[in-house]
């Protein structure tokens, strides 16, 4: 029966205080089998031999189908379900952590047994042996090998929205595109209506922008001006150095090589980065590991700044991608490529390396626009608009408009309005991003996280005028911890937005970023 605001309160919280450590129980059981997930992923993008790509395929297929049984588990229906009602009562404090905990509980649990079991497998076997064919394809620079993969991704993804529609307990509101069910998985309470608001409101600068600037005349190089042979083990020594003084701890963290940098949170007390060595190009192994670390500082503080009795549930962890991305992006741009930074790091690199270059020739190559293929080495000017391209491709992908077979093509069509490029090869294509490889939905928080990153700088700006006196030293535990105190400390306890409104007091737009991206390249080029 319904729960009604009538009801004793007294009898509301003997219920709560009995379902709700159940329900924190049943979650540690949950992280244990994620934490093997995660154990098996972060050895399969940076140890896994090639020919145990089928066998691991099965084994993570395995803990997948583990996971879903015990979201579908009839005894943890019993726990969350009245958990639920209680919440939709207004029995459990909106601004608690258990508010959260329970509508996300909630949310996961209701996805998940729209599922049939039949269907899981299949999707899940699918997911582990995608990767490894997509780095194969990637290797072999052939879209045409990872084509099947791909359409055969996209038709279980599609049919897995179908499952979760034809299951829910309310209308759909109008106007609801399929896609939105993606984007609210990765970045929740988006929607395709305010992907288009939010894109329509920054790409009209950025295109004009990055025109003005090719009409300049001024150009700085690219980063070919900026390479310098270091071994690789020297590289590692120089970004553990940079990581430890940005403040990744390495008592709970590692940092390993890898093909394409990421981050994840292993388990608690153990946060995995990842970067790539090129001997010749030291500042990709650098500004990889300066991305990383943003993400896993970020994994690092919400686990110590969290109560031991929240570890395990997705308060813990980020409330969405674009949140995450904010401060990876944060780090990398906003911080890592200013002067203050890069004088920090020409002193830092003078350890290592006789005749680094100077501060000022990194400041120009790193920020110079240009328009490029590979989303990874894109311009500050320029990345958002690389998001665009895959946002808009994929949405008109997955609502039927567009088929597999001409998802390339579709690219070639958007590169070239965008970006003013031709795709002329395999690699310049799709094929550079991995995330083919698991569905679609998930860059939208790239861009999301671009954007609201310099609305929480200006805020840490406001608050430590003399940031860039620190940063040109090489500390950095002011903005670290005002990143805590401010951010951190609420892990994925409210939506992106909230959190930001919180830290900065006023909620995020997109004019930061268009002050941000206008001034520094008006006055980089002269405009």
């Amino acid at each position: 029966m319904p729960r009604t605001a009538a009801e004793p309160e007294a009898i509301v919280m003997a219920e709560f205080e009995t379902l709700y450590p159940k329900l924190l129980e049943k979650l540690r059981e949950m992280a244990n089998v994620a934490t093997a997930q995660n154990m098996l992923n972060w050895d399969m993008w940076t140890a896994m031999p090639t020919a145990a790509a089928d066998t691991r395929a099965k084994v993570v297929a395995y803990f997948a189908d583990k996971s879903h049984e015990l979201e579908v588990d009839p005894r943890y229906a019993e726990i969350i379900t009245p958990l639920e009602e209680l919440r939709k009562a207004g029995k459990i404090d909106p601004e608690s952590a258990a508010w959260q905990v329970v509508r996300d509980c909630w949310d996961s649990y209701w996805w998940e047994q729209s599922l049939p079991k039949e269907f899981v497998a299949e999707r899940n076997l699918h997911k582990a042996a995608a990767y490894p064919i997509w780095e194969n394809a990637k290797e072999a620079k052939s879209w045409a090998n990872f084509l099947p993969t791909f359409a055969k991704t996209i038709a279980l993804s599609r049919q897995e929205v179908a499952f979760v529609r034809s299951n829910l307990q309310e209308p759909e509101p109008e106007g609801l595109s399929p896609f939105d069910y993606l984007l609210d998985h990765y970045d929740s309470g988006m929607t395709c209506a305010k992907a288009d608001a939010f894109f329509a409101s920054i790409i009209p600068t950025l295109v004009s922008l990055r025109e003005r600037i090719a009409g300049s005349g001024i150009r700085y190089g690219t980063t070919s001006d900026l390479q310098f042979v270091m071994n690789p083990r020297v590289q590692a020594a120089v970004c553990r150095r940079v990581a430890k003084q940005m403040g990744f701890d390495f008592d709970a963290g590692v940092l390993v090589r890898t093909t394409h940098p990421f981050s994840i949170p292993i388990h608690r007390g153990h946060q995995g980065i990842a970067t790539r060595y090129l001997a010749r190009d030291p500042l990709w192994a650098v500004y990889g590991v300066v991305h990383e670390a943003g993400h896993g500082m970020y994994d690092q503080a919400c686990e110590r700044l969290l109560s031991d009795d929240l570890c395990g549930t997705s308060v813990a962890y980020q409330m969405s991608y674009g949140m995450h991305e904010t401060q990876s992006r944060l780090w990398e741009r906003l911080i890592g490529t200013g002067r203050p930074f890069l004088e920090y790091l020409e002193r830092t690199l003078r350890r290592y390396h006789r005749a680094p270059p100077s501060a000022e020739a990194m400041y120009k190559v790193l920020n110079n626009v240009r328009s490029s293929h590979i989303r990874f080495e894109a311009c500050e000017v320029t990345y958002n608009l690389h998001v665009a391209i895959r946002h808009q491709t994929e949405r008109e992908l997955f609502e039927g408009r567009l088929d597999p077979q001409d998802f390339m093509d579709a690219w070639r069509v958007k590169y070239r309005e965008y970006l003013g490029l031709e795709i002329t090869c395999d690699s310049q294509g799709p094929l550079q991003d991995s995330h083919y490889s698991d569905g679609l939905g998930s860059f939208l928080g790239y861009s999301l996280g671009n954007v609201w990153g310099p609305h929480i700088m200006e805020a840490v700006r406001r608050d430590i005028p003399h940031l860039d006196a620190s940063v040109r030293l090489g500390s950095f535990g002011e903005v670290r911890e005002w990143l805590a105190t401010r951010l951190y400390k609420y892990g994925g306890q409210f939506e992106p937005e909230k959190v930001i409104a919180l830290g900065t007091g006023s909620a995020p737009t997109t004019d930061a970023f268009k002050r941000y991206i206008t001034a520094k390249y008006e006055d980089l080029y002269k405009l």
